[in-house]
């Protein structure tokens, strides 16, 4: 936020009717401003001002007000204010001052205000207002003040308010207050003690203010001579007592303050003489008992609090007063209450008596206090209550009895409490509710019942209360609860019945609710007993009737062991002696109570509004479930399209834990009777895989589909494997547990996988996905399978870097297509594919290999540093061009993805064909080019030539030349397409290959006769590297590839060393050659380096001999080492450097590579095929391209 700089030029924007105004807004005044002298106000409030003008002031003799205010002010000047003669209220509230100027208000003569407060002030003089006789009230509370001047307030004799309060002031000296004062405030402070007569003269004080102090006693004559004292505040001290005559003077006291101290006794005569005190607070002191006549005689008096204290006793017309309109008696030890104790309390609003040891009540107690409004007898012991206690309270509100120990409340305990908004009987032990108990109270917005031991809710309990905001029942025994009791006409905003015991709920039963009802049901059905809950929810039955055999079976008709015959009658008998007497899992017969059962365990788990649930438990909002898709699902289930187990695997809120432990329940209960036939407790919906995935916990699905029974069956084709699988799939015949599988959403699925990260999954769902493809094929599986290809699954994969699930691909053929077909690309847009054709082959001739068997258990890859090393980032996957499965193992360059069975097969198959052609034609046809392009250079030196064969060298050169050019050229064309130039041009290969064909033709057409020299310097440099790509393009053929690629490795990982044996060669160099001629320049004799002194090229070139291992002793100058001493050194040092360090360095990088090249050499065939095979499929794909849009055109 800007800072406005205020000036004499733009002043007049903020005046107005002779007053100057600003109030939150950033401003600075220009250090030469002054105001205009008709100015009668300047209010500047938390402006930011930091800096105030020393003569801002100057010329306002008629200013009268002055608010400063909430600013940053840190300095006053003396001269201020003395042109300010009118002045009559200063106000430097909330800012930083420190220091005030001695004789800043000295000419100031008609000021009554003055406020400090909020400052940085430590300290005041004397002498700042001395001249001050108007003055009237003074502020300096929230500074740092640790003492009060004597003389301070000398020149203030008509000062009548002082606050002093929060400062740090510990003592005063005597007479140091003027005796003009009314009000003192010197509240949180640290005073512990007060001088006798300290307040002697102060004989027109009304209010002091002593509270938040350190002080522990005070003495009687204390206020002796503040005889007009009204307001007396002690609270928040150190008191333990006080003084039986310290309030005897103060007949007019109309306030005592003596809250908050350690208090234990006060003398029954304290109050005696204070005829009109009106409140008094005596709370969170340690008071333990109080005179029977201490309010004898506070007739006037009409709030008292004196909470949280020990009293125990009180006494018949303890209160005397006819005005008291408020009474806190809470948080003490009172056992009982007198009868008549408040029969003069005939006024009284709000009485509390709660936190005490009450154990019962007399029923007149309250019969004269008719005006009551408010009564708290929360927190007590009470065990009853009279059913007539309330009935002359008419007015009556508010009623607590909460916190008690009530069993029962009587029908009629309301039925005069017309007016009553508000109850609360929580925290007891009350069993029942009259159906009448609310009849009468109309008005009631709010219960609260929590926490009792209600069984039951009676049907018409809040029939009549048309107004209930709120209901309260949460931690009863409450078992059911009926739709009449939300008839509520749309009033009730909050219904809370959480831990209790409902077990099932009407569907429609609230539907008297409004939109806006907060409805909370959590934790009634027991969902942690997974036993109770197994039981309630199903039932095993025996079928021992045919009328029983025929009702089951029009329920589960299509389920193995039940066969629904339209005419059943008891000739029918034969089904029905198969299936007789055995043991069925089935839902419970009552579909009614099922429905009630699920609502109420969804209700217990989630804390919604009626129109729209949102499970609390559940984060994700594409994982809420709504109450309409809610009822959509148990509409699935009356009409058995999905089942009982389907319903609440599609529940979020259900834990995997519960659905575990159900089946082991199942399991459990099972065993006793091995022929059980499970009917319900199954999966019914293929749909409800996605839910299995969307939870994503491997254990969980793991229970229902064993990966390693999948496996099993896979490898040996065994159906007895998998029959625990198909005990928990609802099915009649191998076509419908077919059908189960092919309508997994196999897509979605891997999409929830991806979203949630979860390799293992990942990899559990294709093995799924493998179990199904072994039966038959689908277009569901033919849609996933695409969408491999089109939504780019196999592409996030490795963007994952998932090593076991390539792993898992790679060991079942996965995403590979049959021999005969090309491999896939990423971005194809239409393929027919079968994927797991090769897979089918081997599952079906029993060839799974040993290695793949291995494979199988999922080998962790966690401690393989060679795969770590070659973990390839994000981005080279999202470059934007086609990648195969096989470009991104190459691009991961891990030897055992690229050895792997499955790599080889497919490499080789596509290698055989074309490619393998293409490249031992392309790799002839360069040799015939080298071939001729060597004849064409031996002959070019001599004069007397073939001129006939030359010319045909020069000719073939050049074709073939243009050939391998424009290919090269198709390659450069690419990688500026799909934006991979910088790829391309960093590559050396690419390099050598782009360039040397231009320097080919350059040296070719180069006329001899205009610079024979440089024609040849041409030729020697393409002929070398011409051999140099041959060498190159060696690297995929037979048995020699292997070793081409080694020495490309050599010179790679030499690289970076030859740039450090080339800087050591020049500092060699120089350093040599500077000991080749003395200070005179002339040649020496045997001191010098003779052998460099030549030209910088010739010395060059004899170092680098040196360096590789020709290194001698003449003429280096070393023939004498004491005369000779640096060049033995500089000598020496290059010997162990250069011939001996780096030679063997490179010797070590060479062993290095020829030892991977044993253990790698088949890995880097692999990868350099694949790369190669990739290059034709590009050439082809544009050429295929090409003709389709010419087609198209």
């Amino acid at each position: 936020m800007s800072i406005e700089l205020v000036t004499s030029e733009n002043l007049k924007n903020y005046i107005n009717n002779n007053e100057l105004e600003c109030d939150s807004k950033r401003i600075s005044l220009d250090k030469n401003l002054q105001l205009p002298v008709d100015l009668k106000k300047v209010h500047l409030i938390d402006c930011a001002i930091v800096y105030l003008p020393n003569r801002i002031f100057d010329f306002c003799q008629n200013l009268e007000e002055i608010n400063l205010s909430f600013n940053q002010i840190t300095n006053l000047d003396e001269s201020l204010f003395k042109n300010c003669l009118e002045l009559a209220e200063v106000n430097f509230e909330n800012n930083q001052i420190e220091i005030i100027p001695n004789k800043i208000f000295h000419n100031v003569k008609h000021i009554s205000k003055i406020i400090f407060s909020n400052n940085n002030i430590k300290s005041i003089s004397p002498e700042v207002f001395q001249n001050n006789s108007t003055l009237e009230e003074l502020l300096f509370d929230g500074n740092q003040i640790e003492t009060i001047q004597i003389g301070i307030f000398d020149g203030c004799p008509n000062l009548q308010i002082l606050d002093f309060s929060n400062n740090k002031l510990v003592s005063f000296s005597l007479n140091i207050f003027p005796n003009s004062l009314t009000e003192l405030i010197i509240e949180k402070n640290q005073i512990s003690s007060l001088p006798v007569g300290i307040f002697d003269n102060l004989i027109n004080l009304q209010t002091i203010n002593l509270g938040y102090n350190k002080l522990k006693s005070l003495d009687e004559n204390v206020f002796v001579h503040c005889t007009n004292l009204i307001n007396i505040a002690l609270n928040n001290n150190l008191l333990e007592s006080l003084p039986s005559g310290i309030l005897s003077k103060q007949t007019s006291l109309s306030m005592l303050f003596l809250s908050n101290n350690k208090i234990k006794y006060l003398p029954g005569n304290l109050l005696q003489k204070n005829v009109f005190l009106n409140i008094i607070h005596m709370d969170n002191n340690q008071i333990i008992e109080l005179d029977e006549n201490f309010f004898q005689n506070c007739s006037n008096i009409s709030e008292i609090k004196i909470f949280d204290n020990n009293l125990k006793n009180l006494y018949t017309n303890f209160f005397p007063s006819n005005i008291l309109t408020e009474l806190n008696l809470e948080h003490n030890q009172i056992v009982s209450l007198p009868i008549g104790i408040f029969d003069n309390c005939i006024n009284l609003i709000t009485l509390n008596i709660s936190s005490n040891k009450l154990i019962s009540l007399d029923k007149n107690l309250f019969k004269k206090c008719k005006s009551i409004a408010h009564i708290f007898l929360n927190n007590n012991q009470l065990e009853s209550v009279h059913r007539r206690i309330f009935s002359q309270l008419n007015l009556l509100l508010t009623i607590s009895l909460s916190n008690n120990k009530l069993k029962y409340v009587p029908y009629d305990l309301l039925h005069k409490n017309i007016e009553l908004v508000e109850f609360y009987i929580n925290n007891n032990e009350i069993e029942e509710f009259d159906e009448d108990f609310y009849s009468n109270c109309e008005k009631i917005y709010a219960l609260d019942f929590s926490y009792n031991k209600l069984t039951a809710i009676p049907k018409r309990l809040f029939h009549k209360l048309s107004r209930l905001v709120s209901i309260n029942g949460r931690n009863n025994e409450i078992e059911t609860l009926h739709p009449e009791n939300f008839n509520f006409d749309n009033s009730l905003k909050f219904l809370d019945f959480r831990f209790n015991k409902i077990k099932h709920l009407s569907l429609n039963i609230f539907d008297y609710l409004s939109p806006t009802c907060l409805i909370d049901f959590q934790n009634n059905i027991d969902n942690e007993n997974i036993g109770f809950l197994f039981h309630y929810i199903f039932e095993f039955i025996k079928l021992s009737s045919i009328r029983q055999y025929k009702t089951y079976i029009q329920k589960y008709q299509h389920t193995i062991g039940l066969t629904y015959k339209t005419n059943l009658s008891y000739n029918h008998v034969t089904d029905f002696e198969r299936v007789k007497n055995k043991f069925y899992l089935v839902r419970i017969n009552d579909e009614k109570m099922l429905k009630e059962i699920l609502f109420m365990i969804y209700l217990s788990k989630s804390n919604f509004n009626y129109k729209s649930v949102v499970c609390s438990d559940i984060i994700d909002s594409e994982t809420s479930l709504t109450k309409q898709e809610f009822e959509n699902k148990l509409e699935d289930l009356e009409n058995f399209d999905i089942s009982v187990l389907d319903f609440l695997i599609s529940l979020p809120f259900v834990t995997n834990e519960s659905i575990m432990s159900l089946k082991n329940e199942f399991i459990k209960y099972s065993k006793n009777n091995p022929a059980t036939i499970n009917l319900e407790f199954k999966l019914f919906s293929s749909k409800v895989i996605t839910f299995f995935y969307m939870r994503n916990d491997l254990e969980l699905v793991e229970t229902f589909f064993s990966s390693d029974k999948i496996k099993l069956f896979l490898k040996n084709h065994d159906q007895t494997v998998i029959a625990g699988i198909k005990r928990f799939i609802y099915f009649d015949k191998q076509e419908r547990f077919i059908e189960f599988f092919e309508k997994i959403e196999f897509s979605k699925c891997f999409e929830i996988v991806l979203k949630n990260k979860n390799e293992d999954l990942a990899i559990h769902l294709l093995l799924v996905f493998i179990f199904i493809k072994v039966y038959s094929n689908s277009n569901e599986r033919r849609e996933f399978e695409k969408d491999f290809l089109n939504k780019k699954f196999l592409l996030a994969i490795f963007k994952e870097n998932w090593f076991k699930l390539i792993e898992f691909i790679l060991d079942y053929s996965f995403i590979l297509k049959d021999v005969d077909d090309e491999i896939i690309c990423l971005y194809e847009k239409e393929t027919s594919i079968t994927y797991f054709d090769e897979c089918n082959k081997i599952i079906k001739t029993n060839k799974i290999t040993e290695s793949s068997d291995q494979n199988i258990k999922q080998e962790t890859f966690t401690d393989d540093k060679n795969l770590k090393n070659n973990k390839i980032g994000h981005d080279i996957y999202s470059l934007d061009y086609d990648k195969d499965m096989l470009t991104m193992i190459n691009l991961l360059h891990y030897n055992k993805f690229l050895l792997h069975t499955t790599v080889k097969k497919i490499l080789d198959k596509r290698w055989e064909s074309v490619p393998r052609l293409f490249y031992y034609f392309n790799l002839i046809l360069y040799l015939i080019f080298i071939l001729f392009f060597s004849i064409y250079l031996e002959l070019f030196k001599y004069m007397d030539r073939n001129e006939s064969l030359i010319t045909a060298s020069l000719v073939i050169s050049t074709v073939i030349g243009i050939y391998f050019y424009i290919i090269e050229l198709i390659e450069l064309i690419d990688s500026f397409v799909t934006r991979n130039i910088i790829i391309y041009i960093t590559t050396l290969r690419n390099v050598l290959e782009l360039t040397h064909l231009p320097i080919l033709f350059v040296s070719l057409f180069l006329p001899e006769k205009s610079s024979f020299d440089l024609k040849s310097s041409f030729l020697a440099c393409s002929i070398f590297q011409s051999y140099i790509v041959l060498l190159i393009k060696m690297n995929k053929f037979w048995l020699i590839g292997s070793y081409v690629n080694v020495f490309g490795n050599v010179i790679k990982r030499s690289l970076r060393l030859i740039i450090i044996l080339f800087i050591c060669m020049i500092g060699f160099l120089l350093a040599f050659r500077t000991r080749t001629v003395n200070y005179q320049g002339q040649i020496a004799d045997e001191n010098l380096v003779v052998y460099l002194n030549s030209s910088f090229e010739l010395s060059l070139y004899r170092l680098m001999i040196m360096t590789i291992g020709n290194v001698g002793t003449d003429d280096m100058g070393i023939d004498r080492i004491n005369d000779n001493l640096i060049n033995f050194f500089v000598y020496l040092l290059f010997i162990f450097l250069m011939p001996i360090l780096f030679l063997n360095i490179f010797t070590g990088i060479s062993i290095d590579e020829i030892k991977n090249l044993i253990e790698n050499c088949d890995a880097e065939n692999i990868s350099n095929k694949i790369e190669y095979t990739k290059k034709f499929d590009k050439i082809v794909k544009h050429k295929y391209d090409l003709g389709q849009k010419e087609k198209t055109y």
